[in-house]
């Protein structure tokens, strides 16, 4: 009987799955943060893509589409989000300029 347990236990233990988390394709890692109370949606992973820059003028600053993933790269929600010009002026070649304005203005921290 004890190999009968002993084989169980084993089978069962090469069955179990540690938590990952499934990741987008250029994704940011973001610190776990509700953005749906209701429905315990929980964001973990961001996606920002830049559009709508006018060269040559700096009066003009550009638009962001921004994608909220879960875990389980399951989509939580998508939004615009404008970044002012002198944001933009700042740039450069500094991602990271761009990426902290969106976080921030989504109340995410980067992990």
């Amino acid at each position: 009987m004890k190999k009968y347990i002993l084989f169980f236990a084993i089978l069962f233990a090469t069955n179990l799955k540690a938590q990952s988390i499934d990741t987008v394709k250029s994704a940011i890692q973001v610190n776990p943060t509700v953005v749906n109370a209701i429905l315990k949606d929980t964001a973990f992973q961001v996606t920002v893509s830049v559009f709508g820059i006018t060269l040559g003028d700096s009066t003009k600053g550009a638009n962001t589409y921004v994608q909220v993933f879960d875990r389980k790269a399951k989509k939580l929600f998508d939004t615009n989000v404008e970044i002012p010009s002198e944001v933009v002026n700042l740039w450069g070649t500094d991602d990271t300029i761009i990426i902290n304005f969106v976080l921030n203005y989504l109340g995410l921290t980067k992990k």
